[in-house]
């Protein structure tokens, strides 16, 4: 629930002198929350709760207290813990993704549309890149905004597509790519 190690009850159950003999004989069972600990409160949680969750920022917070030569807790002990369970860093090539998935907002592929196609700069949070996709409530299908799929296309679009083809603009094959949708060129 949050609130950590509850010592009072443990000691209302457990027949022990003082509550500094209790944390003593739990030793690594329980850990101070080095986060609440930051903020000037001291809360133990037990060792499941310290190695989970969040521990990236727990172990830049743990280190911090290590760097600031703090000799209230083993903080070198708790980082080796945090360091053990850390998990790998994710990078950009360790994500599946392709045009047309569905986590990438639409204002994303708005804005690549607004600068592939028509030559425009805006940024994710302009009302353009916002207008020029829609998601049908029926199937799913992802269209351009009448607003988008009217203006006359220029040199750059043009020169994307294949001429002669129905993909003759990069538009045609960019919509078809965000519905999963391979074209076929021939």
């Amino acid at each position: 629930d949050g609130r950590g190690v509850d010592f009072a009850y443990m000691m209302s159950i457990y027949q022990v002198e003082s509550q500094m003999t209790l944390i003593e004989e739990l030793g690594d069972l329980i850990m101070p929350d080095p986060e609440k600990y930051l903020n000037g409160e001291l809360t133990y949680v037990s060792r499941q709760d310290f190695l989970s969750g969040d521990v990236v920022t727990k172990l830049e917070v743990v280190d911090l207290f290590v760097k600031q030569d703090n000799q209230d807790f083993n903080w070198s002990h708790y980082a080796g813990l945090l360091e053990a369970i850390k998990p790998a860093r994710i990078t950009l090539a360790d994500i599946d993704y392709r045009i047309g998935s569905r986590w990438i907002p639409l204002a994303v592929y708005g804005k690549f549309a607004q600068e592939t196609f028509m030559g425009k700069a805006y940024e994710l949070s302009d009302q353009e890149v916002a207008t020029v996709l829609e998601v049908s409530p029926i199937d799913g299908v992802i269209t351009y905004q009448s607003k988008f799929a009217y203006t006359y296309s220029n040199a750059t679009d043009r020169s994307l597509g294949v001429p002669a083809s129905r993909y003759d603009s990069g538009r045609k094959i960019f919509e078809n790519l965000l519905n999963s949708n391979q074209p076929t060129i021939t």
